[in-house]
């Protein structure tokens, strides 16, 4: 989905698009404690647009740092904000 930032061409026939971002470190941390070598994820890191940019071009951007609630509760607004402008 990161690479949707990427093709400008789609991304203008989208509605919403929606970022979440999380800090170097927790994307790391949840990498490698879901299998993925550090040195991997560095290349994907390196390969991908930086957050500064795609921030740019997201609608809504969702911030993945802090606990579960808060991730339903940015998830929620965000719902309902579509849903009224439907």
């Amino acid at each position: 989905a990161a690479l949707l930032f990427d093709w400008p061409e789609i991304l203008k026939e989208i509605d919403y698009s929606i970022l979440i971002c999380s800090s170097g470190e927790n994307k790391k941390e949840r990498a490698v404690k879901n299998g993925m070598g550090r040195h991997v994820f560095n290349q994907i890191l390196r390969l991908q647009q930086s957050e500064t940019e795609m921030v740019k071009l997201a609608t809504y951007i969702i911030n993945n740092n802090g606990t579960v609630q808060e991730l339903k509760e940015q998830c929620h607004r965000i719902f309902e904000e579509i849903k009224n402008d439907c």
